[in-house]
C-alpha cells in the first residue's frame, strides 16, 4: 500500500551525528509547488534553531529539491526557493544571514525514484547540513 503524502510528512527525518551529541542534519518537507514551511517542519527547524544560536561557529548549507514534474529551470528555482524559506525562518530568529548556504539541486538527487504521490512527497525536501 503506498503511502500518502499526509502520512510521509508526518514522519519527520531527522539524523543524528556525534557533534556535541545533538542533531546536526534535518529534513523539512513541502507541499506541491510550495516553498511553506508546515507547523511541523517549524517545530523540527526549533531544535535546530536552539543547537545554532548556542554554537554561533557552525554554518549551515541548506540543499532544496523538489519532485521531478515541472521543467528543470523551475525545479531549480523552487528548490532555491525552499532553502530560502528555511533560512527565512532561522534569520527571523535572530540568526544571521552569512552563516547560511542555499544550493539547490532542483529534481536531482531524488530520495524516491518513484513516479508518484508517495515519491514525489519525499522528494520535494530540505536538507539542512551544518558546516564546521
Amino acid at each position: 500500500m503506498a503511502q500518502t503524502a499526509s502520512s510521509s510528512k508526518s514522519k519527520r527525518i531527522t539524523k543524528k551525528y556525534n557533534l556535541l551529541s545533538l542533531p546536526t542534519q534535518a529534513i523539512v518537507y513541502f507541499s506541491f509547488d510550495s516553498d511553506e514551511l508546515s507547523t511541523e517542519d517549524i517545530n523540527v527547524l526549533q531544535a535546530h534553531l536552539t543547537f545554532l544560536q548556542a554554537n554561533p561557529a557552525i554554518e549551515v548549507v541548506l540543499k532544496g529539491y523538489s519532485d521531478e514534474r515541472g521543467t528543470v529551470n523551475y525545479n531549480l528555482a523552487l528548490g532555491e526557493k525552499r532553502g530560502n524559506a528555511v533560512r527565512a525562518f532561522f534569520n527571523s530568529n535572530g540568526l544571521k544571514a552569512s552563516r547560511f548556504e542555499v544550493v539547490s539541486f532542483g529534481e536531482t538527487k531524488a530520495i524516491d525514484e518513484g513516479h508518484n504521490e508517495a515519491a514525489w512527497a519525499k522528494n520535494r525536501r530540505v536538507e539542512v547540513v551544518y558546516q564546521k
